[in-house]
């Protein structure tokens, strides 16, 4: 048996649920499986925006209330071909809409909302999405997670009852459907039995909390982006995959066997996370082996008192070098974010920017370690042979400020224009 999850994104348009769908079918011929999905992407922050008119006593809530409508009834018109299953699942959906419809008017009337009215309209972004996805997938058998999701009162918040929910999941998944579809998120107070939900993420945990009752063999958390990003690849276009946390995902994809690997998995994709992931990695790591070589060489050329004296230039030089780190790091998104909405001119001036300010800031440091340089070696207290060891070797280093101000803004703007390749 499997848990699929998907998020807003992978129920977010019609291609992506028609793709949802495709996996499920695809799941479903080699095993039993639980999909659980969250809202339609952006539909939470939609249910918490018009909650936020409607308590202010503004009528524009009712703008904001219709658009959720239009985007349910635009999926459903999309997606669902059969009349019969269509005509169903809009008694289905309109019916729960006319229930959210009259909670925003009790708020805006009362300008008050309190905590279980809260949980109550949240809730209904995974209510509308699950019996959408339940009747776009033939065969599908829709379970209200309500029912076995369980929560309880602790320091003024809801936990999950997780004993009484193992209880349920095993009891309300037994005989197993072979496609059980449940909303996840949402959960129901095992006192009052007033609707609560697990929080932001909620379906991920809804998820987890169903594999592990039922002893799953595999949890699946479905997304549309490549790996761990750096950043939401729809606002800053040039978001990095992490090859440090991607890798172990391959290896244990190719230790479990084919079977286990998703069609979207292939050489050429895991080339092209690789590619652009190794290069802020080796980035990161140079130093560091730099640190390592360099501490062998002292130690073999000059003994401890050569090691003494470049652990201080290390501690001095890592400061200019953070310094800069923070400029270019500072800018790649910025610059990204221009450069995917094509906006030329800012990019340049982004650019300028970032090299005159990493220029300032290195000349500044050249300027104030060449005149402060024996009251900045004296700070660390050494001796005299090491400190005299400082002064004489620390400027050498020092030279090289400009330079790395370079380096540091020019592989930032590699990466904020696509250009990963000559970041190395």
């Amino acid at each position: 048996m499997k848990v699929l999850k998907f998020g807003g994104t992978s129920v977010g348009s019609v291609e992506s649920i028609l793709s949802l769908k495709q996996i499920v079918e695809r799941e479903a011929k080699k095993q039993p499986c639980i999909v659980v999905v969250s809202a339609l992407g952006g539909i939470t922050d939609k249910l918490l925006e018009t909650s936020r008119l409607a308590l202010a006593g503004d009528d524009r809530y009712r703008e904001e209330f219709e658009s959720i409508v239009d985007r349910h009834h635009q999926m459903i018109d999309t997606i669902i071909t059969d009349p019969q299953d269509r005509e169903r699942l809009f008694n289905t959906i309109d019916a729960l809409l006319e229930q959210l419809r009259s909670l925003f008017f009790g708020v805006y009337l009362i300008h008050d909302i309190s905590p279980k009215t809260q949980d109550a309209i949240v809730a209904y972004g995974e209510r509308l999405s699950s019996n959408i996805v339940a009747t776009l997938i033939k065969g599908a058998r829709w379970f209200d997670s309500r029912n076995f999701i369980k929560t309880e009162k602790k320091l003024g918040g809801n936990v999950l009852s997780a004993e009484l929910t193992n209880e349920l999941v095993k009891k309300t998944f037994t005989p197993l459907p072979r496609i059980s579809l449940v909303p996840g998120f949402i959960s129901k107070d095992r006192v009052s039995g007033e609707t609560t939900n697990l929080g932001r993420g909620g379906s991920d945990y809804t998820a987890a909390i169903i594999a592990a009752a039922l002893d799953a063999e595999t949890l699946e958390i479905w997304t549309d982006v490549d790996g761990f990003m750096t950043a939401d690849p729809r606002v800053i276009t040039t978001a990095i995959s992490q090859a440090v946390t991607t890798l172990p995902c391959i290896v244990f994809l190719f230790r479990h066997g084919p079977r286990h690997l998703p069609k979207q998995l292939s050489l050429r994709r895991t080339g092209a996370v690789l590619a652009v992931g190794l290069s802020p990695f080796g980035l990161t790591l140079a130093p560091n082996l730099v640190i390592v070589v360099m501490n062998r060489a002292a130690l073999a050329y000059g003994g401890n008192d050569a090691v003494s004296a470049y652990a201080i230039i290390s501690y001095l030089i890592c400061i200019v070098q953070l310094l800069l780190q923070g400029v270019g790091d500072g800018c790649q998104p910025l610059i990204s974010l221009q450069y995917g909405a094509r906006n030329k001119s800012a990019v340049r001036q982004l650019l300028q920017l970032a090299y005159g300010f990493a220029f300032f800031i290195a000349f500044l440091s050249m300027a104030a370690f060449f005149l402060l340089l024996d009251p900045i070696v004296s700070i660390f207290g050494a001796s005299d042979q090491v400190s005299q060891m400082v002064v004489h070797i620390l400027p050498l280093w020092i030279w090289a400020f400009p330079l790395y101000a370079l380096l540091r803004i020019t592989t930032s703007y590699f990466y904020a224009v696509k250009k990963n390749a000559f970041a190395y």
